[in-house]
């Protein structure tokens, strides 16, 4: 059983198993260990860390589920509850939840507990525990008269406009959200001295969404980064795909998907994306994670019609300018087989609306792990797709990295990391169940703690 002394972040109630309680210990004592967090006798606020660190456990189906704990928990290993109530009061200025600007940055943080703490912490999910130390923020673009202004989430769930914000803090007017990302490159501490309560709130409900960045220089995707999908390739890879999607594409919140109804099989793709926070060039794979700003959702809309109908040729070489790297990633039907398919992603993943992105980024320290993410994609309220970023076949750290080799990543780039892959009885396929050319509603993505983002389906002839 779990008491807490009052003192700590308002949770829900989640079911768990109860083997994975020595998590608790084994991070308990690491980040101790690490001056990371007080010890149970000491004041909360210690080194920006509270009495709170966060906890792994699992949920009935054997998924990872994050959440606060205390060093003032009491912990009775012998008793085995199937349902805690974790409902404790508490805000984002209580001395249990640390606050981003009392103390270490997430990536710092990252470092010092690799280098030190993962001997001590024989379970994965402790191991990662220093991953989310710090609270993060949630960051958006909003329309006001026509015009792109950027917003920040404050604690008490309304929006701030973030230039109030940042002007609040001594630092400027910072109107988009790329000027942000820019600028806490430069300035380490900018987002350590914003204080998103600072400025008047109003309603999330009456925001104009926009897209979170609606003018990226950069928008990278990997296709085919599933388990699932793979299995039906001719050859693995072995290394991430990559395709371009132009910011033209890109569209809010709550705005609508607009499909030609000739376009053929249109469906949505629900992805994990990440926000480039600081310049990449063939960075290393542990690296990677430093280098991101936030992470949001993106709808990866694709229309299969437009591809294989416009964006698609196939050609057959003589035999004398038929080199072996042709075809090793297909199968070949003998040496006489010389054809050759291109596939441009162009109108098929970039066409106006086809990159529904949003509502919010949230910032990296937020995300203990984004290669255990848990993806819902639904139409109309119904599920059509249940997958996990576990489930990736590279890592987002792998994506990243491989990707720097040949792109020069710049802060504010975009970087999609692939789609789910699993249906349900209803939807056997999956997204792939899901034509949204010849159906009606509304496709939603959610992603915890990202959000869920909604858009409407809108048929029209020529597109938008």
């Amino acid at each position: 059983m779990v008491f807490f002394n009052g003192e700590g972040p308002r949770l829900h109630h989640l079911a768990f198993h109860t083997p994975e309680i020595a998590n608790v210990i084994h991070g308990a004592d690491a980040m101790a260990s690490l001056g990371l967090a007080g010890a149970m006798d000491r004041a909360p606020g210690r080194h920006g860390i509270g009495n709170a660190f966060f906890v792994y456990f699992r949920d009935p189906d054997g998924h990872r589920v994050e959440t606060f704990t205390s060093h003032y928990s009491v912990i009775d290993i012998d008793h085995e509850p199937t349902r805690w109530d974790l409902s404790i009061p508490g805000d984002r200025k209580s001395g249990a939840f640390p606050h981003r600007r009392n103390g270490l940055r997430g990536d710092r943080v990252r470092r010092r507990f690799r280098q030190s703490a993962i001997a001590r912490c024989p379970s994965d999910n402790a191991r990662r525990l220093s991953q989310g130390l710090l609270s993060g923020m949630k960051l958006g673009t909003r329309y006001v008269d026509g015009r792109e202004a950027a917003i920040v989430m404050g604690s008490d769930g309304l929006a701030r406009d973030l230039a109030q914000v940042a002007e609040f803090a001594g630092k400027g007017r910072i109107g988009s959200m790329l000027e942000l990302v820019q600028a806490a490159d430069r300035d380490k501490d900018l987002l350590n001295a914003l204080d998103a309560d600072a400025a008047p709130g109003f309603a999330v409900d009456q925001i104009d969404w926009a897209p979170p960045i609606p003018d990226p220089s950069m928008i990278l995707n990997v296709p085919f980064n599933n388990k699932e999908l793979m299995k039906r390739a001719h050859r693995d890879p072995g290394v991430p795909n990559f395709f371009l999607k132009p910011p033209s594409c890109l569209q809010g919140h709550t705005k609508p998907i607009v499909v030609d109804p000739d376009w053929g099989a249109v469906i949505p793709e629900p992805e994990v994306c990440a926000v480039i926070g600081k310049r990449a060039k063939r960075i290393s794979d542990e690296d990677a994670l430093d280098h991101i700003f936030g992470y949001l959702i993106h709808n990866d809309v694709t229309s299969h019609g437009l591809k294989f109908q416009l964006d698609s040729i196939a050609v057959s070489y003589d035999a004398d300018m038929a080199r072996p790297e042709f075809f090793q990633w297909r199968n070949r039907r003998g040496e006489d087989d010389t054809d050759a398919y291109f596939v441009y992603h162009t109108r098929s993943k970039g066409t106006d609306t086809f990159g529904p992105m949003g509502p919010w980024i949230t910032t990296a320290d937020e995300i203990l792990d984004p290669d255990d993410l848990n993806v819902v994609g639904a139409l109309n309220g119904e599920e059509f797709t249940r997958d996990r970023t576990s489930n990736y076949r590279f890592k987002i750290e792998r994506c990243i990295s491989e990707a720097s080799r040949y792109f020069t990543l710049r802060p504010g780039d975009l970087l999609s990391f692939g789609t789910t892959g699993k249906g349900n009885e209803k939807f056997p396929r999956g997204r792939k169940s899901v034509l949204i050319g010849e159906t009606q509603g509304e496709v939603s993505i959610e992603i915890a703690p990202l959000g869920r983002l909604e858009n409407p389906i809108r048929p029209r002839k020529g597109g938008a």
